[in-house]
């Protein structure tokens, strides 16, 4: 349901066994002073998504990240508010309702995002055709 890194503790995603995704329903909370570790280059390896609302829903959920990481990966949380605090660099994407970011925090959106899979850009064949009259 929720998650809460408390000051001082460390989240390590390690991801050699494959993708880890995190799912959370409730509060999501990075204290400061807690790290978040990704052990992969690659943003398809490490997933946060949140179905929790706290711009509109009853109750309302907190969502902060305010731990001191480069984390590499996704965060989905389409009806939340983020807040992102100082020292949280994010190397592949953010989706949320609405994102606040603080001082020396940043966002670097990973373009290879933008597909499923390692093959690149779809490719299309064409499958039938007619002409069209200019009227």
């Amino acid at each position: 349901d929720g998650l809460l890194l408390a000051a001082n503790t460390t989240l390590k995603m390690v991801t050699t066994g494959g993708p880890i995704e995190i799912y959370g329903t409730g509060n999501f909370r990075m204290q400061a002073n807690s790290h978040l570790v990704t052990n992969s280059i690659r943003p398809h390896d490490a997933a946060i998504y949140l179905s929790s609302n706290n711009i509109d829903g009853t109750p309302r959920s907190t969502v902060e990240f305010n731990a001191n990481a480069e984390y590499t990966g996704l965060i989905y949380a389409p009806r939340s508010s983020i807040a992102i605090h100082a020292m949280f660099e994010i190397y592949g994407s953010v989706m949320a309702r609405r994102v606040a970011l603080g001082s020396n925090s940043a966002i670097h959106y990973d373009t290879s995002l933008l597909f499923d899979d390692d093959n690149g850009p779809p490719v299309y064949e064409q499958a039938s055709w007619r002409p069209i009259g200019l009227d």
